[in-house]
């Protein structure tokens, strides 16, 4: 009966249909038929439709009537599990014939390594859009650390000065005196587009996924493609960065494949080598571009949708790779410096009453459809109460990352937000002394988005090498 519509794209959504039950959750009728004369049991499929309403779902259940009704109109569909071990939305693509992009368990992949962003146990504590109130909040939290050392009872006291972790208590337990050092405290990508100051010290972060040899220090260089963790029903999504990443900047979970990686010697490239030459005449600069530009093309999101939903992206080896080489450079640069790309010059900005450009929470307008009822208008967004701007194109929105348009993870982040455990406030507004900096940064993003969804309509078909 589907109807799932939980992290899903709208699109996505639409295809669902409406749930049977009004809730968000798919839903699957199961019939179970036991017959003692028979030793082997089939399992049959039969899917609704798409774009289907509640009551057009409804309909067919009673047209149907019974179980019998639906087999005697050979509506239902033997499952034949393949050797891929997928029942229902069968893959059958050649993606186990492409190239590894990343493979914890041999060596067989282009990147020696990736790594997963930090994950803190403690955000509220140890982010922020304020450097001083990540350098305050930390410091107070490890004097209360180091002032209750190793008495376990505190674990019961009720506090807002710290937030405990399985691997904080491990610490605590053994005595383990901890040291604030104000040269760990990054700037990182919270979520997508969305920078803040992060306290990152392997002993005040819960895990650390490997960071250490990609972004060992605050000056450390490096470039990241960050990938979605495989989810069903979202499309895979990919972000290039240069700062060091949160776990969670996409919606569970992020793996970020690094250009470089440090140890005791320096820098190194993070490319296998030996892989690389399968891509020839590919060098190591080439690489990351390559990469990005082939995981924005929508040929290859659609013709490998069910594999990159259940496994880690591989790569393919095309013929005209000077072209994707010069789309991903470019998608790349609009991505890495989108504070500093032009704003976008055709929406109309609408000022009223004293202007200021303080944020507290952004809002799109509201419009009234066919039927007469609101909705949201997302050619307008209130700033805030003296300040509206008018005219965004419908295609800006069309550039999605993990399941939202880049412009409404603006919104949703850059909003005044008071943490209930901690009591610590978040207040985007702290993170610039550019009073315009959030504003200039909405209409940034919205050219950012425009020029995004015109190269990725404008790149090439991928010409596979024999």
């Amino acid at each position: 009966m589907r109807g799932q519509i939980r992290r899903k794209t709208r699109y996505q959504a639409k295809l669902e249909g409406a749930n049977i039950f009004n809730i968000m959750t798919g839903v699957a009728l199961i019939v179970l038929i036991k017959k003692h004369d028979i030793d082997k049991h089939n399992l049959y499929y039969l899917d609704i439709g798409d774009s289907l309403t509640r009551k057009e779902k409804l309909s067919k259940l009673i047209t149907w009537k019974s179980v019998g009704n639906i087999f005697n109109q050979k509506l239902f569909k033997k499952i034949i599990p393949n050797d891929k071990g997928d029942w229902i939305n069968q893959r059958n693509s050649d993606f186990n014939s492409l190239i590894k992009l990343g493979n914890k368990k041999a060596k067989d992949s282009l990147f020696e390594e990736y790594t997963g962003g930090i994950k803190t146990g403690r955000d509220s504590w140890s982010w922020n859009f304020s450097k001083k109130k990540v350098k305050d909040n930390i410091f107070k939290s490890i004097e209360y650390y180091n002032n209750n050392l190793g008495d376990t009872d505190i674990y019961n006291v009720e506090t807002r000065d710290i937030s405990w972790t399985r691997t904080l208590k491990k610490y605590f337990e053994k005595k383990r005196i901890i040291k604030f050092d104000k040269d760990r405290i990054y700037l990182g990508m919270y979520r997508p587009f969305v920078k803040k100051y992060v306290y990152y010290d392997k002993n005040m972060v819960d895990r650390q996924y490997k960071m250490a040899s990609v972004l060992p220090k605050v000056d450390s260089k490096n470039l990241l493609i960050s990938l979605s963790n495989k989810t069903e029903g979202k499309p895979l999504t990919s972000l290039a960065l240069n700062i060091l990443p949160d776990v969670n900047l996409f919606a569970g979970g992020s793996q970020n494949l690094p250009q470089f990686l440090f140890d005791n010697l320096g820098k190194y490239s993070a490319v296998n080598q030996e892989i690389l030459k399968k891509l020839k005449p590919l060098n190591g600069n080439d690489v990351m571009p390559y990469v990005y530009g082939i995981l924005h093309s929508k040929e290859y999101a659609n013709k490998y949708r069910m594999d990159l939903a259940k496994s880690f992206p591989r790569i393919l080896n095309i013929k005209n790779k000077q072209e994707y080489i010069k789309f991903g450079r470019k998608l790349m640069d609009l991505h890495l410096n989108y504070e500093t790309i032009p704003v976008y010059k055709e929406c109309q900005v609408e000022y009223s009453g004293t202007l200021n450009y303080q944020v507290k929470k952004m809002r799109f307008a509201k419009k009234r459809n066919e039927d007469g009822k609101l909705e949201k208008d997302r050619s307008t967004i209130i700033f805030n109460e003296n300040v509206t701007i008018k005219n965004i194109p419908e295609k800006a929105y069309q550039y999605i990352v993990n399941g939202k348009s880049a412009i409404e993870w603006i919104m949703d982040q850059y909003q005044v937000k008071t943490d209930k455990k901690s009591g610590i406030t978040d207040d985007p507004n702290e993170y610039s002394t550019d009073p315009k900096y959030i504003f200039n940064l909405l209409l940034r993003i919205i050219n950012v988005s425009v020029q995004t969804v015109d190269l990725i309509n404008q790149l090439p078909p991928l010409e596979i090498e024999e």
